[in-house]
């Protein structure tokens, strides 16, 4: 037997509404979605911040010698040799968080020596932006880019920041940025960077195409579990000086390259509203408060002179914001019981309105009742000052199996 059916429409019978940010994404700094993603920067560790190469194998014994001791991974030696030739992390003298990689050659031997990170892909004809900032005994410095060079004739015996464009003649997909010296001497290097020149405020052109096409209705930055540690003030003013430290959540080194103006271009770029979640794991309401006013204050106010002086002279006005993340969960930083985040919700909320009183602020929920009835416990503590509750709910679930 065959059924016939038919569906009438009237569209003039409208009964609901579809908002705009039902189709918006969260963009967290975890694998590589932000740095060898959407980050235009092509070196790992620039800012020579990680652990340096120790072991040659799982069971090195006493007695063999990793030619790449001292080198901040992922770079690696050139010309490496232990009897006059010495790498180290130096917690000494540094130009940005607390370590710099020097370079020491005790005797001459006519070899140029030094350090490399290779695994860049490199494509001929296309032009990269090279930075960086060194400090030296007034020797010359040789650097390659694939077979593009420069050289500096002479390394300041201050942190001083060197900038060139290479542009290799050959693809290479292994390709390599080499820095050495080859006179008796002392070479530090503070931090390096390799940009495709025609990245866009330090974005890869291709991906902002991309999100172009695709145009997120919101972007909320930066995160997340990540958000749960983050620092703000670490992530804004000159990148080159921003500290790197081993972000808790995805064990991963956070370079602060992206912070939040960089977010804010991005958001523009891709002509997407931007929402903004405030660390409450390890923060306090005074933390968010200054972001608040960094974000929304006028330049005579601390903050927002803090953001004129870093190139943004007028207020973001920044009104919807997420005040923490899935706190409910064991596996956040500062993970908390349902009252316990109701009652430090209102103290965050007391503090950022008291900077910007029309912020729209959206509490962390669950799906449903879980989580030991967490949205009735805030809801009954906090509801008057929630205007939206976020559930946090994940499709993918094992019901989709059964379910299509």
């Amino acid at each position: 037997m065959t059924l016939k059916a038919s569906i009438k429409l009237d569209h003039t019978h409208i009964i609901g509404e579809v908002h705009d940010y039902l189709y918006g994404a969260n963009l967290e700094h975890v694998g590589q979605s932000v740095y060898g993603g959407i980050w235009a920067e092509m070196l790992r560790d620039r800012k020579f911040a990680g652990h340096d190469w120790m072991y040659t194998g799982a069971s090195e014994g006493l007695h063999n010698i990793n030619p790449n001791v001292g080198i901040v991974v992922p770079w690696e030696a050139v010309n490496p040799d232990y009897g006059r030739v010495r790498f180290v992390h130096d917690n000494t003298t540094f130009y940005t968080g607390s370590q710099s990689q020097r370079i020491t050659i005790s005797e001459a031997g006519g070899k140029p020596h030094g350090i490399q990170q290779k695994g860049l892909y490199l494509q001929a004809d296309t032009s990269y932006d090279i930075r960086l900032v060194l400090k030296g005994d007034g020797q010359a410095v040789a650097i390659s880019l694939g077979d593009a060079k420069w050289h500096i004739d002479a390394v300041a015996d201050d942190w001083t920041t060197y900038e060139t464009r290479l542009t290799p003649h050959k693809d290479n997909t292994n390709g390599a940025l080499t820095i050495t010296i080859e006179h008796a001497g002392n070479l530090w290097i503070g931090c390096a960077s390799v940009m495709p020149s025609d990245n866009l405020h330090g974005f890869r052109a291709d991906v902002i195409a991309a999100l172009r096409d695709w145009r997120p209705t919101f972007l909320r930055y930066p995160g997340g579990n990540f958000v749960s540690a983050y620092d703000w003030r670490s992530g804004v003013g000159d990148r080159d000086r921003r500290p790197c430290y081993l972000d808790t959540a995805w064990h991963q080194w956070e370079t602060n390259d992206m912070g939040t103006d960089e977010f804010i271009e991005l958001c523009e770029l891709v002509r997407s509203d931007a929402v903004l979640t405030v660390k409450m794991g390890t923060g306090t309401p005074q933390e968010a408060a200054a972001w608040v006013e960094y974000c929304n204050g006028s330049a005579e106010t601390k903050y927002g002179a803090m953001r004129a002086a870093n190139g943004s002279p007028e207020p973001y006005n920044l009104k919807l914001w997420f005040v923490g993340n899935e706190q409910f969960g064991n596996w956040q930083h500062g993970h908390m019981d349902a009252e316990t985040y109701a009652r430090r919700y209102l103290e965050f909320v007391r503090a950022m309105r008291a900077v910007d009183d029309e912020l729209e602020l959206i509490a962390v929920g669950v799906p449903t009742d879980l989580y030991g009835h967490w949205n009735e416990l805030v809801l009954e503590h906090a509801e008057r000052d929630i205007d939206h509750l976020s559930v946090h709910y994940y499709s993918i679930r094992t019901e989709k199996w059964e379910t299509p």
